[in-house]
């Protein structure tokens, strides 16, 4: 279980109190994170579960777009890495 305290006050990339910069909106002024109260709040709350579980929370990244072949028309075709082809 994840106390919530707290998890909307600091900055879940640095750690820096946020500061106010709008209705519901916060900045870190370290290194510059905005976002509503919100997702911040989920982002600490999901980093320190993932702490007490041992992990560590990783930034997400975009598909890559490697595959590119015809569909049955001869048209490319983007699809993501690892995705295949019906």
């Amino acid at each position: 279980m994840v106390d919530p305290r707290g998890t909307s006050s600091t900055c879940p990339r640095c750690g820096t109190k946020l500061v106010e910069v709008g209705y519901r909106r916060l900045r870190c002024p370290s290194c510059g994170l905005e976002a509503d109260r919100d997702t911040i709040a989920i982002l600490n709350i999901e980093g320190r579960a993932l702490s007490q579980m041992g992990g560590a929370l990783a930034s997400p990244t975009a598909p890559q777009v490697t595959d590119v072949s015809p569909n049955r028309w001869g048209e490319p075709v983007n699809r993501p890495k690892g995705t295949l082809a019906l």
